[in-house]
């Protein structure tokens, strides 16, 4: 394997190869990237060149993040708190939150700024979130990029700074439901081998 953990391994090889696509397939659209709606083309009017090294010092960040976030604290915490979780709700607690409380009596401010927050579980649970959303927004990213290259625009004339208003909802939405999924999978096989 490329690293210690084939999980890790997929997931770089994932983000980097659609990061690719998507910077190459944006090349074929739009060479000029007059058509781009990054903020860094628009508002900062990057060039191609300060376009590809801002991208590849991002690519590089999440590497690096994905490689020093590791699974060994979050399967501590699960084994230590293996027979006092009995539900979703007890996982989060337990293993994000790091609460006995009931949530459901925990308003919003709260929750933020009150409660001790287990900070390495919520980085690997976010960084593995924020990587897997990456990954499907250049994957739509790229499709439509190749719509649009042979002739057909998913978006008509739809001014761009509404298409990205739509990208980030898109990144926002997909993040929490990819965040939430891989915090229900952990529980049922922390469930399932009780």
């Amino acid at each position: 394997m490329l690293f210690k953990s084939p999980d890790k391994s997929l997931l770089i090889v994932l983000f980097v190869l659609t990061k690719a696509m998507d910077l190459f397939t944006t090349y074929l659209v739009t060479d000029d990237l007059s058509n781009e709606i990054s903020l860094l083309v628009t508002g900062l009017h990057f060039g191609w060149f300060g376009f590809i090294i801002v991208n590849r010092f991002f690519v590089l960040t999440v590497v690096i993040l994905i490689l020093f976030t590791n699974l060994k604290f979050v399967n501590t915490l699960e084994q230590k708190n293996k027979k006092v979780i009995f539900s979703l709700k007890d996982y989060i607690c337990k293993i994000i939150l790091s609460t006995n409380d009931d949530l459901t009596k925990i308003g919003l401010i709260q929750l933020l700024f009150k409660i001790k927050m287990n900070k390495l579980s919520f980085l690997f649970f976010s960084i593995r979130s924020f990587t897997v959303t990456m990954i499907i927004i250049h994957i739509l990213v790229s499709l439509n990029n190749i719509f649009e290259y042979g002739g057909f625009s998913i978006w008509g004339n739809t001014k761009y700074f509404i298409i990205s208003n739509i990208i980030f909802l898109l990144i926002i939405v997909l993040f929490v439901v990819v965040f939430y999924m891989m915090i229900k999978k952990r529980f049922h096989r922390l469930s399932s081998n009780i």
